[in-house]
C-alpha cells in the first residue's frame, strides 16, 4: 500500500503535538525532580489536563475522523512528569477522562455506527472478567478496594474497547504515524532526563533513567511496542520519506539501548532481526534495502562507540553492573518464589490487582511491589482462572494477527511478541500505558474480520 495517503498536514500536526506535549511534560518533570514547592507545578498540570479533556471532548464529539482522537489517547498517558498508582490518580486526570467520555457519548449520538464484534473482543471480555474476579475470596479490605476500583475499570475496559471496535475509521498507516511520533516524544523525554541531570556523564552511565510516568524498564517496553510502527511506514513508502522512517526506527532502538534494560535489549535484538528478515523479503530493491539499513545501523553504533570510548572507565563500570546477578535474573528468582508461595493462599482467583504487597519481599535494598513477570503476577493477582484466560487471550490475539497474512498484522504481532517476551521478566500487562497502546493497535489492526479499513 502506497503511503501517499499519509497527509503531510498530519505529519506536521503530529510534529507540533509532540513538541507541545513535550513542553507540557517538561515543567512538572523538572519541578518534581528539583523543586521543593510543587504548588505551581500541580496547578499547571491540572490546567493542562483539563484543557486536554475539553479538547478531547470537542474532537471526539464533533470530528468524525478518529485520527485526531487517537492522538489524544496515545499521548495522554505519557505526559505525567511524576509517578502515581491506580489508587492515587490525580483528580484533574479524572476530570479530563470525564470530558473525553462526554465527547464519546456525543459522538455516539451524532454519528451513526454499527454494533459489531471484533476478532479480539472475546479475549478482552474474559480478561476483564478475570480482573473483576481477582481477590474474590479475600476477607480483607483489599477486596473492597478491588470492588470499588478494579471492577469499574474492568467494566469500562469492555465498554470502551467494544465501542472503539465499532466506531474505528482509522487505517493502520495513520496509527503507525501517530505511534512513530509518540516514539519521538518519549525519546525526547529520555534525552531531557540526561541533559537536565547535574552530571550528564554520570547520569548516562548510571542506569537510573526516570521520566515521571515510568522508569527505564517501563520506557523500554513501550519502545519495543512502538519500533515496528516507523519500520512499517518505511517498508510501504518508496520516496525519501522512507529513509526518514528508517532512521526513526533505529533512533528509537538507540534510545532503548540508553535505558540499559538488559531484558529489553535482548528483546530488541530479536525484534530488529525479525524486522530485518521481513524487510528483506518485502522491500522491492534488496540492494538499496541492505545499504540503507546497514548504513544507518553503523552510524548509530559509531555514535554509541564514540561516547563509550571517551568515557571508557564509566562504560566498563556500567557493563560490570549490567553483568551482576545475571544468573538469578537480577534477584527476580527470589521475587518469583515469594509471589508463587503467596499465590498458594488464594490459588483459584488470586489476591486481586490492588492487594497490598505486605509479605516479606526485599531483595538487596529494594522493596518490590509487583511480580516482575506478567505470568507470575497474573497467577498472584488473578489466580489460575486468570492465567487460563490470559493464555486464551494471547492465543486468540496471535491467531487472528497471523491469519490476516498482511504486513501490518505481521509487524503488530512482532511488536506484541517482543514486548511480551520482555514481559516475562517484567510487567507488560497491567501497566496501563502499555495496555492503552496495545488495545488501540488491536482495534486498528487490519485483520479483515469486521474491519472495513483492512
Amino acid at each position: 500500500m502506497n503511503l501517499k495517503k499519509l497527509n503531510n498536514n498530519n505529519i506536521l500536526l503530529l510534529l507540533v503535538v509532540s513538541l507541545v506535549m513535550f513542553i507540557f511534560w517538561l515543567i512538572p518533570f523538572l519541578s518534581h525532580r528539583y523543586v521543593t514547592n510543587l504548588n505551581f507545578s500541580n496547578f499547571y498540570e491540572a490546567t493542562i489536563l483539563i484543557i486536554i479533556g475539553l479538547v478531547g471532548m470537542l474532537v471526539f464529539g464533533f470530528i468524525e475522523n478518529l485520527f485526531y482522537g487517537y492522538i489524544i489517547l496515545t499521548f495522554l498517558p505519557f505526559i505525567f512528569g511524576h509517578p502515581f498508582t491506580v489508587t492515587s490518580v490525580p483528580w484533574p486526570l479524572i476530570i479530563c477522562i470525564g470530558f473525553i467520555v462526554i465527547g464519546l457519548i456525543i459522538r455516539g449520538i451524532k454519528f451513526k455506527f454499527k454494533i459489531k464484534i471484533g476478532p479480539f473482543f472475546t479475549g478482552i471480555l474474559l480478561m476483564a472478567i478475570a480482573m473483576s474476579f481477582g481477590g474474590m475470596l479475600n476477607n480483607n479490605i483489599s477486596y473492597f478496594k478491588q470492588c470499588v476500583i478494579i471492577i469499574p475499570i474492568s467494566l469500562a475496559l469492555i465498554l470502551v474497547f467494544g465501542y472503539f471496535d465499532c466506531i474505528n475509521n482509522v487505517s493502520f498507516e495513520n496509527l503507525a504515524l501517530i505511534l512513530s511520533f509518540l516514539g519521538v516524544f518519549i525519546s525526547l523525554q529520555c534525552f531531557a532526563y540526561y541533559v537536565s541531570s547535574p552530571n550528564i556523564v554520570q547520569a548516562l552511565f548510571n542506569k537510573n533513567l526516570g521520566v515521571g510516568w515510568g522508569v527505564h524498564n517501563n520506557v523500554a517496553i513501550i519502545l519495543l511496542l512502538l519500533i515496528p510502527a516507523p519500520y512499517y511506514l518505511y517498508l510501504n513508502n518508496k520516496n525519501n520519506k522512507a529513509i526518514v522512517f528508517l532512521i526513526l526506527t533505529y533512533f528509537l532502538a538507540f534510545t532503548l539501548l540508553l535505558t540499559y534494560s538488559r531484558g529489553a535489549i535482548i528483546a530488541l535484538i530479536i525484534e530488529l532481526c525479525a524486522l530485518f528478515i521481513i524487510g528483506l523479503f518485502k522491500y522491492p530493491q534488496r540492494k538499496k534495502f541492505l545499504v540503507s539499513n546497514f548504513s544507518i545501523i553503523g552510524s548509530f553504533l559509531v555514535v554509541l562507540a564514540t561516547v563509550f570510548l571517551f568515557h571508557l572507565d564509566d562504560a566498563k563500570q556500567l557493563f560490570l553492573r549490567m553483568g551482576e546477578n545475571i544468573m538469578n535474573l537480577n534477584g527476580r528468582i527470589e521475587i518469583y518464589k515469594a509471589f508463587f508461595l503467596k499465590s498458594q493462599e488464594n490459588l483459584l482467583f488470586g489476591h486481586g490487582l490492588v492487594y497490598p504487597i505486605d509479605f516479606p519481599l526485599i531483595v538487596g535494598s529494594h522493596v518490590y511491589q509487583w511480580g516482575h513477570g506478567t505470568i507470575i503476577h497474573t497467577l498472584f493477582a488473578l489466580g489460575i482462572f486468570g492465567v487460563v484466560v490470559l493464555f486464551f487471550h494471547l492465543i486468540q490475539k496471535y491467531f487472528y494477527l497471523f491469519k490476516a497474512k498482511n504486513l501490518a498484522c505481521t509487524l503488530i504481532a512482532v511488536a506484541f511478541a517482543c514486548s511480551g517476551f520482555y514481559g516475562l521478566v517484567d510487567l507488560s500487562y497491567y501497566f496501563i500505558n502499555y495496555m492503552i497502546i496495545m488495545l488501540i493497535m488491536m482495534i486498528v489492526a487490519p485483520t479483515g474480520r469486521t474491519n472495513k479499513y483492512a
